[in-house]
């Protein structure tokens, strides 16, 4: 069974560097994260890099729109169940 992770994104960075610190303190590790990122900027890049190498992390670009944000993730997932983790949780 493997779990996929639809963040959608706007206007945050450490946020997003936290969440993924939580996943990397996780025992069950068949997950993907698509990242679903609205920003018109690259400033998720380095932190993405950051991380892609620890974590199976799909980044895909999108106007802001919460719904049409989630569709396009659930268009891009290997997963057979689905969460939407806000872009301001941690997982304990």
């Amino acid at each position: 069974m493997k779990i996929s992770l639809i963040l959608c994104t706007v206007n945050r960075v450490q946020p997003l560097e936290n969440f993924f610190n939580s996943l990397l303190l996780q025992t069950f590790t068949n997950y993907e994260v698509v990242v679903i990122d609205q920003n018109i900027d690259n400033r998720l890049e380095q932190i993405i890099d950051k991380f892609s190498s620890k974590l199976s992390i799909k980044v895909l670009k999108m106007t802001p729109g919460l719904s049409k944000s989630r569709n396009l993730g659930l268009r891009n997932i290997d997963g057979d169940i689905v969460c939407f983790p806000d872009d301001d949780c941690e997982y304990t």
